[in-house]
């Protein structure tokens, strides 16, 4: 299996700078090719630079599992409310069926 590499973040910046300020002019995996990388590597460091800044490159980095855990608790939390808003009308429901 083949060790994974790892990059200081002076060079994820280089890159990414240099992938982004010459978008007209090189594609990024021309770049990529270049620096001896995968364009999807590329890519990914160049959206969670537009995303995050300077942060998502510095190693170690796990702002995507920050993600899925704040995308679970969101869908969480629009379930609950649709708990919420559905016992209301069945407490609702009872009540006017109890007076009656």
């Amino acid at each position: 299996m083949t060790e994974k590499r790892k990059y200081t973040f002076d060079f994820k910046m280089q890159v990414v700078n240099e992938a982004i300020s010459k978008q007209g002019q090189f594609n990024r995996s021309a770049i990529a090719e270049r620096y001896g990388l995968h364009s999807s590597t590329l890519s990914r460091w160049c959206i969670n630079y537009e995303r995050y800044g300077e942060e998502a490159l510095m190693p170690g980095w796990r702002g995507r599992r920050e993600d899925k855990k704040i995308k679970a608790l969101e869908k969480e939390n629009a379930e609950l409310r649709m708990e919420v808003e559905i016992l209301k009308k069945a407490s609702a429901f009872l009540a006017d069926a109890i007076r009656h």
